[in-house]
């Protein structure tokens, strides 16, 4: 594609939101395809005011990167700002420079604030925010298929047995590091905690996206003594996802719950087969989870542990961070 201000040709550029946008080297313009600004601001349409910011467009010969034969409508992106971007009538993309994409952000977020406090608080309300926070933070996993969960463990407590924070390197599609997920620490009490529960402690991880170097989402684990949970978090804190382990006798089982509590689907741990762990929707296996072998001297001396999480041919991109917190689960529980 050609930018539609100079001509030269857009290539690709990450935004903090984990997006793929085309940007122009030469004249940083930023061009969005339909639904891509929302997604980067976090608003229900690309344009807050779009129907009385249409009221002030105004035509140039700027020519639509994506259609053929259309041009462009310049209008402001909220009322009142001075922020200008131009619009297909046709593809509805939108073009803007990368100048202008923090006060977007924060126009946005303010007109989030606003229609927060008028909203209804309903249900369907809050399970289309859980929705979307979710659909969100998948983007940062969109684009891998095979994920290996490394585990970090220092010899010093292998030696010593003193349980210690969780570290996972995360690699994708067998390449290099994805993402590293790090147990936060709470101070000298949290010694304490780890002395006396070891493995059964709450805690709280934050997954960091090594390719933007920002926190793609958090994982939280309460404390339970028995059948264990774990609390999947947007990079605010906002729950999108809770794991919660079932009673049976023999086989493992664990079910996924969306943010309002409606069921995702489940993870089966076959009685036979105590190294793998299917995750499900419905019918349909989405992912595995397998632990594999460590080596023989790490596996006698030190509980690290790495696993490789699978997605099925053309899943759901949620199932996608889903999975690798199902992996954080099931080793700290089971191994």
């Amino acid at each position: 594609m050609k930018c539609p201000r100079c001509s030269a040709a857009l290539g690709p550029f990450n935004t903090e939101e984990g997006l793929v946008v085309d940007t122009c080297g030469a004249c940083r313009a930023v061009w969005f395809d339909r639904g891509e600004l929302a997604r980067m601001v976090g608003t229900r349409d690309d344009l807050p005011a779009l129907d009385a910011a249409q009221e002030l467009s105004q035509g140039t010969d700027l020519a639509c990167p994506r259609c053929v034969g259309a041009t462009l409508a310049e209008m402001p992106y909220a009322l009142g700002s001075t922020v200008k971007v131009a619009t297909c009538p046709m593809c509805q993309g939108v073009l803007s420079s990368l100048a202008d994409l923090r006060p977007m952000r924060e126009l946005a977020a303010a007109s989030r604030v606003g229609h927060t406090a008028a909203a209804p608080t309903g249900a369907s309300t809050l399970a289309r925010t859980g929705e979307a926070a979710l659909d969100l933070v998948a983007t940062r996993f969109a684009d891998y298929n095979r994920l290996t969960v490394k585990q970090r463990r220092s010899w010093l407590e292998a030696l010593t047995g003193f349980e210690q924070a969780n570290q996972y390197t995360v690699l994708a599609d067998g390449g290099g590091a994805a993402f590293v997920v790090q147990e936060q620490s709470a101070g000298f009490a949290e010694l304490f905690t780890r002395l006396f529960l070891g493995p059964w402690r709450p805690f709280e991880s934050y997954v960091e996206d090594t390719r933007r170097g920002t926190v793609a989402m958090k994982l939280r684990r309460p404390f339970r003594w028995f059948l264990p949970e774990l609390e999947v978090c947007d990079p605010d804190g906002n729950l999108i996802a809770r794991i919660a382990r079932r009673w049976t006798f023999f086989a493992t089982r664990y079910e996924i719950f969306g943010a309002t509590g409606g069921l995702l689907g489940e993870i089966h741990g076959p009685f036979f087969r105590p190294w793998t762990f299917e995750v499900m929707a419905g019918e349909a296996r989405v992912a595995t989870v397998q632990k594999q072998w460590s080596g023989l001297i790490t596996e006698a001396f030190t509980d690290a542990d790495n696993f490789s999480v699978t997605f099925a041919i053309d899943v759901p991109p949620k199932w996608k961070p889903l999975g690798l917190a199902c992996a954080v689960l099931i080793d700290v529980v089971h191994f």
